[in-house]
């Protein structure tokens, strides 16, 4: 999967408690509270692991489809289609071809203050409308010019088209949340796929049935609890490949692999190429 991220440094978003948060994102710019750039789904990568985070995110598919699971709902996500994935929603991205996307990660904090608290509001997941190119078309060339004063141009586009969603797709009908028992398995996940952890660790942390927690576990993220597992740690594994100079046993013991070569096969499985490929790809 490749990215195109546009973020720069000096940005501080208001802290996420704990409780709240699974993926905390760093958003780019004191003067721009967002993250944005252009993401590739293909036949090596295929997708990404089910996550949630505490901010609003757009995807503006470019060219191809994928499948986007919001919660327990799928949506297809086809071009020219705009995906909302709302405050609090565990949602996961896959393709059985290829998909590129445009993907904007908007601060929780900004729609806030703009009296747009995503807690409150939610919005219709699938939107097709021109509109929506339009404001990816504008946002776009407007930071890749970054003409003096795109830093105010940018929050402008994005205040006058989430105002835009707002007053027309804003949702009225019962809002799916999955409970909350598993945005915090999830969140267990994430903070200890390093240590040796198996299903009944995570039932017992959270307080529930290992029956009930797996049949809950399966129906919102989609797969068993190992499968999960081995998702989190392929994927945190490969951006310590592309990141670090760690060596590939480093890398697997630090993502709670215990055995280099059943590492490399469950990587293969997950990525799509061996580790020691994956900076060439």
């Amino acid at each position: 999967m490749s990215k195109e991220y546009i973020r720069d440094d000096d940005y501080n978003s208001a802290p996420l408690s704990d409780a709240g948060s699974y993926e905390i994102t760093a958003h780019a710019k004191k003067k721009l509270p967002f993250i944005f750039h252009t993401d590739t789904l293909n036949s090596i990568c295929k997708s990404i692991y089910t996550h949630w985070h505490e901010d609003v995110e757009l995807l503006f598919c470019i060219d191809g489809e994928a499948s986007v699971h919001l919660n327990s709902s799928l949506i297809k996500m086809e071009k020219g289609s705009l995906i909302v994935i709302n405050s609090g929603t565990l949602h996961t991205i896959s393709t059985k071809s290829n998909c590129i996307y445009y993907c904007l990660i908007i601060d929780y904090s900004f729609l806030e203050q703009m009296g747009m608290c995503p807690d409150e509001n939610e919005f219709c997941n699938l939107i097709k409308d021109k509109k929506a190119e339009e404001f990816f078309c504008r946002f776009f060339t407007e930071f890749d010019n970054k003409i003096p004063g795109y830093e105010v141009a940018l929050k402008g586009e994005i205040l006058i088209f989430m105002s835009y969603l707002f007053r027309n797709y804003l949702k009225t009908d019962n809002i799916e949340k999955p409970c909350r028992i598993m945005l915090e398995a999830v969140k267990y996940v994430k903070k200890n796929y390093h240590k040796k952890i198996i299903l009944d660790d995570v039932s017992r942390a959270i307080g529930i049935s290992k029956y009930h927690f797996s049949r809950k576990f399966h129906k919102y993220i989609g797969c068993n609890f190992s499968q999960y597992l081995q998702q989190v740690r392929c994927y945190e594994a490969k951006k310590l490949i592309m990141e670090t100079n760690l060596t590939l046993m480093e890398i697997s013991s630090l993502c709670g692999f215990e055995d280099i070569s059943y590492f490399t096969k469950v990587y293969k499985k997950i990525i799509g190429v061996l580790p020691s490929k994956t900076k060439l790809n």
